[in-house]
This record gives C-alpha cells, structure tokens and sequence, in this order.
C-alpha cells in the first residue's frame, strides 16, 4: 500500500501526528509510512532505513495507542517503528512472492507490549526465576559508576577474578569503591567479562567508539556481486518455507528468529553449552526447534554444517570475528551454502576500539549515555530504559533487514549479509529526541486482552503476550510451545 503524494494529516489529531511527523523528519527526512486508524497519514520512519529495506512509500496500518512507556527517550515510538518495520518487509516479501498486495497491520499497544515480552511470561507451574542475577547491576567505583552484567556464569566470574572477591553483592560493592572506574572497566573486560562505566552522552559522542558506530548504516546490508538463486520455497505465504538457524543469544537476535517464526518461518535455535537463563529460553523459544551444538567438536561440526547447506538464513549473534575463528567466516558459510543470507548482530558493531567487546542491553545504555540521561540518582546510579528497548528493536530491525535481502534475492538472485548493532539502535533512538516524562513501566494490566495461554508445555500452562503484527487476514501466530533443551540433532522438514 503507498501513501498518497504530500498527504497531510486532517482532523482533530492533525496537529499531534504533523508534530511527531515533523520530529522524525528532522532526525531521518522520513519516507516510511504509518497510517493511525480513521485515516490519518503519519511520517515514521527514516528514509534512510526505507531504503534499506526497500519499504521507501509502503504504508503500515497502526492502531493509535498512547504512549504506553514512560521515558526521556521515545521508547513507544522506536518499539511502533522497528515492529512496523518488521511486518511490512514481511508484506513486501509475501507479494514479491505470490504477486498479492496485503495490507501490514500492526496495533501500536500491541508492539510496544511486545518491547517487554520476556517480563510478560508466566509460568503457572511455578513461580518465574529472576530475570537477573544477584551480582548485576550499577556500582559506584571511586571516581563514577559502573554497570557489571553478571547473568552468564562466565562473566561472572570474570567479574569476581578481577575484583579478587567471592559472589557477595556487599563485597562486590566494597570492592568496587576502591577501584578508578577506568581501570575496573578495562580489568573485566581483559578478564572476559562484561562491563561499562556511566558515560553521559557529550562524553560518549566524544568518544572514537561512537563516531564508528554512527558511521554505520543502522541495518547495515551487504549484497553479493555474485549470483545464487535462492532455494524454491513451494507454495505458500509470508516466510511459509523459509528455513532459519538461528545462532544467537539472550534477546536481540531470539526476537528476530521468533518474530520470522510467526510468519512461518523454519526456525532451529542452535544452542551453545552455556544458556541464557530458564526464563529467557522459554520466552524465546516460540516457534523454534532446538539443538545443542559445540562448534569445537568435530561430529558437531558435521552436523552443524548439514544445517547450513539447508537453510535460507543464517543469524549469527556471537561477536565479531568469534564465528570466522571457529572456521566459519561468511565466505566459509557461502562455500557451505551459496545462497545464504546471513545476519550479523553485535553490541557495539564491527568498527571501533570496542568492537570485539562483550555486550548487552543495560550495558550498552550505560555505555553511550542512555542510561545517564534517563536520570542519575547519587545513591543508586545511572537510570535505565523502561524495557530492553535496543534488544527488541535490534531484534526486529534484523528481521526487517533479513526479510528486505530475501526479497532482493527472489527479484535479483543475489545473497547478502545484514549488520545490526545494540550501539547503533541506541544512536537510533536518540536521535529521535526527547521528552519530558518520568520513567514508568508498561502495567500488566494495561495489555492483558493481548495475552494468551499455551497448555501442556514442559513448563505447565504458559501466559504469555501473542506475536505482532498481520498482512491481510494472516496475523502473527506460533504453531509451536517452547521446548526444552536437546541433544538430538535436528533436520531441515522436507
């Protein structure tokens, strides 16, 4: 669907929608289209990333909703943005696919919801684990503050080495004060961990990291010159047939597997020796098979590059450079399967002095400044985004990319690689301004009528919040509950 030529809001909501047109357009000379129901026409996205995409003019029909985060940053915004972004690749495909236009719907409550998904889960089995561990979290060092993000046993116990102290929050703390808060971040990081001092964002933009992430683009898509057809997908719509081996972790890159699963997609998650957490497992689990695979063994590895030779995507979530000296670069993985599309995501992208950095959501908003300026208390620290908004987003503006490099495929029989980074969503974010509000979660009860039940899983009945988004009459749905982990080796469907 294309949006009419100049079209300029009317009514009642007319100058509130040319208001939030107008602040993207400074930020993006926006051309992707959002229509709010009763026919107002809004600017929402960058033309930057339209083009990326290839969405410049389509059109996503969203639901109005109020601005359901409470934030500095446009949380509700960026999470309308990247979801719409998402389901209108999805549309773009399925009609360069069967030759029908669908029209990309998406309710606005119903993608922001989806920005705190993982806290919307329920088990009624039991009650749900800690999202984070005890250790996590802001510390006050002798010249500032730092964010140690402890929730895989790994860094934890890099963390822990490089302070000398046992798993005690109170030691951890005493620990922390006696440290510059430079020399701590570098001494976790060379231990393998994960760690950022608070920076404001004057300081982060004076540093050499964030002039390389924004050099980037923010789906950063690279088409081969050469030709490889993609495999025949059969009969079908959306991502019917479209096989995904989904090697990433935690949230980012599981959200973009899960959301390619609610359109049909194929997807085996590839799980390391280490998991995320019970509860991130579970909720990123929809939709998706599971195996367990050890890159560093040999049947593994056999088994491992059976997968490759039968999919159509790859999402690769390790850092930079990891995968290649495991022995699969992207010209390894093309050898593998030449028509391969494979994404790329990073903390802090491939570029800079922190690109082969360890990195997470609360990490990178401590990092560049988000988490300053969403207020600093002197007491508890840096604040923090109402969700882990660069996750999900990320998340989705991969699948957007992913699906936009498909559908350059179909027409033009190239392959292409999709770059996303945590560093360059929260650059994204910023530049969409800010606001005067005071940080509040999203309620539960605000968005229950978007909650549904999957009975007889692993775990017991779970609750949890639907997919996002339709095309046409098709809405977003998984087939399958989340499943736990396995040992047996899994096989493309024939």
């Amino acid at each position: 669907m294309r949006a009419p030529p100049g079209h300029q809001p009317q009514g009642p909501w007319g100058a509130v929608v040319a208001g939030i047109g107008e602040r993207l357009r400074r930020a993006y000379e926006g051309r992707f289209w959002a229509r709010r129901v009763g026919g107002l026409v809004i600017e929402s996205c960058s033309g930057m990333l339209a083009d990326q995409l290839g969405l410049d003019g389509f059109r996503v029909d969203v639901q109005a909703g109020e601005d359901l985060f409470g934030s500095p940053f446009h949380v509700t915004d960026a999470a309308v943005l990247s979801v719409g972004a998402a389901v209108a690749a999805v549309a773009a495909f399925d009609e360069r696919r069967t030759g029908v236009a669908r029209t990309p719907s998406l309710d606005g409550r119903h993608a922001a919801a989806a920005f705190h998904s993982e806290r919307l889960l329920r088990l009624a089995s039991e009650q749900a684990p800690e999202l984070w561990d005890p250790i996590a979290g802001n510390y006050a060092a002798a010249d500032g503050w730092i964010r140690l993000h402890t929730n895989l046993a790994p860094h934890r116990d890099a963390a822990l080495a490089a302070l000398e102290v046992e798993a005690d929050r109170a030691a951890v703390a005493a620990a922390v004060a006696g440290w510059s808060v430079d020399e701590l971040e570098g001494a976790v990081v060379d231990a393998g961990g994960v760690a950022a001092r608070m920076r404001t964002r004057s300081q982060y933009l004076a540093h050499p990291q964030a002039a390389a992430v924004r050099s980037r683009p923010l789906v950063d898509t690279t088409t081969q010159p050469r030709s490889a057809p993609p495999r025949p997908l059969g009969p079908g719509t959306a991502l019917d047939g479209v096989r995904v081996l989904d090697l990433s972790r935690v949230i980012a890159g599981p959200v973009a597997g899960r959301f390619l699963a609610s359109f049909g997609a194929e997807v085996i998650r590839v799980d390391a020796p280490l998991d995320d957490g019970r509860l991130i497992e579970i909720e990123m689990g929809f939709g998706k098979r599971r195996t367990s695979i050890d890159l560093r063994g040999r049947d593994d590895r056999r088994q491992f590059e059976r997968l490759v030779a039968g999919a159509d995507v790859l999402l690769d979530g390790f850092r930079p450079g990891v995968l290649t000296n495991l022995g699969y670069s992207d010209d390894r993985l093309h050898e593998l399967c030449p028509s391969l599309i494979i994404g790329h995501l990073s903390a802090y992208s491939d570029r800079g002095p922190w690109a082969d950095r360890r990195g997470f959501d609360s990490v990178v908003q401590v990092a560049t400044g988000l988490a300053h300026a969403c207020g600093f208390d002197p007491v508890t620290g840096p604040g923090k985004l109402p969700a882990q908004a660069l996750d999900h987003a990320s998340g989705y503006l991969m699948a957007a990319g992913l699906i936009g490099a498909l559908r350059h495929q179909l027409h033009e029989g190239h392959p292409a690689s999709v770059a996303v980074s945590l560093a360059r969503t929260a650059e994204w974010l910023a530049d969409l301004g800010l606001q005067d509000r005071a940080e509040r979660d999203l309620p539960r009860e605000d968005i229950t009528d978007l909650l549904d039940t999957w009975q007889d899983t692993t775990w017991g009945t779970l609750e949890h919040l639907r997919p996002p988004g339709r095309i046409g009459n098709r809405p977003a749905t998984w087939t399958t509950p989340p499943t736990p982990r396995t040992d047996q080796p899994a096989t493309w469907t024939e």
